[in-house]
């Protein structure tokens, strides 16, 4: 009975450290893929459809989708946080962002359409701490955007002329997130409902 104890000690954690290395692995690209930033769906489609996740619009999987299944009140469909304005490698480098990139969903999917009357808006929000949870932020609305998908499901938005990044001494002197507010203002059609792929910037 010892005997038995004493393997089956170091077997179970061998084991853990194993599930410990593979979470936490998951967890990192994750990570990679989705910074700790805010999203926020203010039509809380995701609880109508599970497939409709406002997180999808981060991944850059233009498989995975954000659908708009019910209304707004507000002028503001979702919100989210896209990139950082700086990064960091011996000191704050400022990136040199020049498009917003819009991925709606395919062009021939049978159940979704790409959405008409998209309005886009663009803001810098204070980093004054990384933590989402933490930050107490003030935005900047710095453009407007009116969105159309017309030859394809792709758009890029030159935005050189409104994103003047400038140089920072140190966190978090003249860093900002970026991040965009969207409003389909078509009304939603029954059939198909309007969709979303990917939002980010390059």
């Amino acid at each position: 009975m010892t005997k038995a104890i004493s393997i089956s000690i170091p077997v179970l954690l061998i084991v853990l450290n194993l599930y410990i290395y593979r979470t936490t692995t998951e967890k990192i690209g994750v990570y990679k893929k989705i910074p700790p930033f805010y999203t926020i769906d203010f039509t809380k489609s995701g609880k109508k459809n599970r497939k409709s996740s406002i997180n999808h619009l981060l991944d850059k999987n233009p498989k995975t989708y954000w659908i708009k299944e019910n209304k707004t009140v507000g002028d503001i469909d979702f919100e989210i946080e896209l990139r950082l304005s700086h990064i960091y490698n011996n000191g704050y480098q400022k990136r040199d962002f020049k498009k917003l990139v819009i991925l709606g969903c395919g062009e021939k999917h049978p159940k979704y359409s790409l959405p008409k009357q998209l309005t886009i808006k663009l803001f810098l929000r204070e980093a004054i701490n990384v933590d989402k949870v933490l930050r107490l932020p003030e935005d900047r609305e710095i453009a407007k955007y009116r969105v159309e998908f017309t030859n394809s499901n792709l758009v890029k938005i030159d935005i050189t002329d409104v994103l003047n990044i400038q140089d920072s001494k140190g966190f978090p002197d003249n860093i900002f997130i970026i991040g965009v507010r969207g409003k389909i203002l078509s009304a939603l059609d029954k059939e198909k409902k309007p969709c979303l792929a990917d939002i980010y910037l390059e």
